[in-house]
């Protein structure tokens, strides 16, 4: 359950932080790279040590040494533990990104492995879970960075996609 999660220290605490450069509040983005450096470089330059969540296939130690990240970090793994959240709970993650949110107005959220939630569940599953916490992200004036790599999906899907996110 959510609960748990929270419970294990994954809380969230309120931001006064604004952002100041040219990406939009409310706003969710799409960064097609190979690698997602310009996603991280971006996240830092626009996230606090509170006003950030990172959802990653990197291991939150190796993000914070390679990326000197200090920001919330969840995995997305099959391997409980602190921090981490199962590829196909995507319900529980939606909640967790809502609740974020909430607390942190104008929070930036870096969901990097994309690819891996699709095979973990499916592409249209994927893509309606990206709908419903853009709804999020709207209302509540957060970014969203949505790296993908262009090679792993189809042309199909990168429109898909392109058609509700901005690029970055």
């Amino acid at each position: 359950m959510v609960t748990p999660l929270l419970k294990r220290g994954f809380g969230f605490k309120p931001s006064d932080t604004q952002k100041s450069n040219s990406l939009e509040a409310g706003t969710a983005y799409i960064v097609k790279e190979e690698r997602p450096y310009e996603s991280y470089k971006a996240f830092s330059e626009l996230s606090k040590e509170e006003n950030g969540l990172i959802i990653t296939r990197i291991h939150p130690l190796r993000v914070k040494e390679r990326f000197g990240i200090s920001s919330k970090v969840l995995w997305l793994s099959t391997i409980e533990g602190k921090n981490t959240i199962e590829p196909t709970q995507l319900s529980k993650l939606a909640f967790i990104i809502s609740h974020f949110v909430k607390i942190n107005k104008g929070g930036t959220i870096l969901l990097d492995g994309i690819e891996y939630l699709i095979l973990q569940n499916d592409f249209e599953t994927v893509l309606k879970f990206i709908y419903s916490i853009m709804d999020y992200i709207s209302v509540h004036k957060a970014i969203l960075l949505l790296p993908i790599s262009p090679k792993a999906l189809s042309q199909s899907q990168i429109k898909m996609l392109e058609r509700e996110l901005e690029p970055y």
